[in-house]
């Protein structure tokens, strides 16, 4: 699982990104009030003061099973939500409406960073309906990154039709106009290109703008094909002299490092990396799992250049970050009930990715039994 430019309208520049779950992103003069408030709750489609929904706080000891009107929400915080319940919230860029539309519960997280908010979402048929009233971006994830950038007096939704490892989103825009930027698969001679994650693929950027009146735009999971590895590269390269938005420029500095990994050629792939780690850690924060990623990857191209110690340190710091948030999750399974499968399904997601990078991070290390038994708790997920 993974999951990322800018629209003008006319002259208002906004940006955005993408994983199985929606996020977007508010400049920062509108993220001053770090909290999203509770406006409104339905349930069976009757407004009620509290609803059954599980709210997960980024502090042990804190979660609940009940959330009410006018609560704040502040960063890091979960909710899982189930069937037949809407939640409406105020956020600095706008409101948000989040529901299911497929009968299931879903989870939905609130997260302020540097460079503004983010909210997700995550779920079989989780829905998220936008009214913007500031200049923001909004970002969605899927398994291609792919992101979203909107301006004020836009309404648009974004719903996640992801199914078992098949993940898929699509957006429809009913007011206004958003750039939509998907990040697609990348072949070379027929053959998907690699992440140096495990079972990731390495995806570049191609973007749209969708308006009101227009299809619904829906993830798409094809690949750009390239007749070699060179190709690749100079197309990428060609890209990135002209692309100075941020998110979008970290994506495909991904994607060039990875084309450079996969030909043989760490040395050259070392300073993409480290830009891309660079733009990750000041839009989304240290640990972030994309800027975790890039930090792997970077770590890794080092060491493969015998750059074992700076390598080695990058490892160890990401490895400290994954750790304090694998003991987080494991507390947040613990307080869902066990017999709810899908609320434990939507958590699970987090603690296999987590156990994915941790698997990764000691293969890099040359921990092969370490790395094994991360891979293993990936794989069985709260089995």
């Amino acid at each position: 699982m993974k999951q990322k430019k800018i629209f003008r309208i006319p002259e208002v520049c906004f940006q955005a990104f993408i994983f199985i779950f929606f996020a977007f992103t508010v400049n920062p003069v509108f993220a001053q009030n770090k909290t999203s408030k509770v406006i409104s709750l339905g349930n069976n489609g009757q407004r009620v003061g509290n609803a059954n929904v599980t709210v997960i706080v980024p502090v042990k000891g804190g979660n609940r099973n009940v959330l009410t009107v006018n609560e704040q929400l502040s960063s890091g915080t979960k909710l899982i939500i189930p069937p037949n319940t809407t939640v409406m919230l105020e956020s600095p860029g706008g409101r948000q409406t989040i529901r299911s539309t497929q009968g299931k519960a879903i989870e939905y997280e609130i997260e302020f960073t540097n460079q503004g908010e983010n909210h997700k979402v995550n779920g079989k048929g989780a829905e998220i309906k936008n009214s913007v009233t500031s200049m923001l971006g909004y970002n969605y994830r899927t398994t291609n990154n792919g992101v979203t950038a909107a301006s004020k007096g836009t309404e648009f939704t974004f719903t996640d039709l992801s199914e078992s490892d098949k993940e898929k989103a699509s957006i429809i825009t009913t007011q206004g106009s958003i750039l939509i930027t998907d990040e697609i698969p990348v072949s070379v001679n027929g053959q998907a290109v690699n992440n140096n994650r495990k079972g990731s693929e390495t995806t570049i950027s191609v973007s749209r703008v969708q308006s009101a009146g227009d299809a619904v735009f829906y993830s798409s999971d094809e690949a750009v094909e390239y007749q070699s590895y060179q190709q690749a590269i100079n197309a990428i390269i060609n890209e990135l002299k002209s692309n100075n938005y941020p998110e979008d420029r970290a994506d495909d500095l991904m994607c060039l490092g990875d084309l450079y990994m996969e030909n043989e050629q760490p040395g050259l792939a070392i300073k993409y990396y480290n830009e891309a780690s660079d733009i990750y850690n000041n839009i989304y924060g240290y640990d972030d799992y994309s800027t975790i990623e890039a930090r792997l990857s970077l770590a890794e191209a080092l060491i493969e250049t015998n750059n074992t110690d700076r390598g080695s340190k990058i490892v160890e710091d990401c490895i400290n970050i994954l750790n304090e948030n694998l003991e987080f999750i494991q507390e947040d399974i613990e307080f869902l009930d066990e017999d709810d499968d899908e609320e434990i399904e939507l958590i699970c997601d987090e603690l296999s990715e987590i156990c994915e990078y941790l698997g990764w991070a000691y293969d890099i290390l040359g921990d092969e039994k370490t790395s094994n038994e991360f891979y293993e708790m990936a794989d069985e997920g709260c089995e």
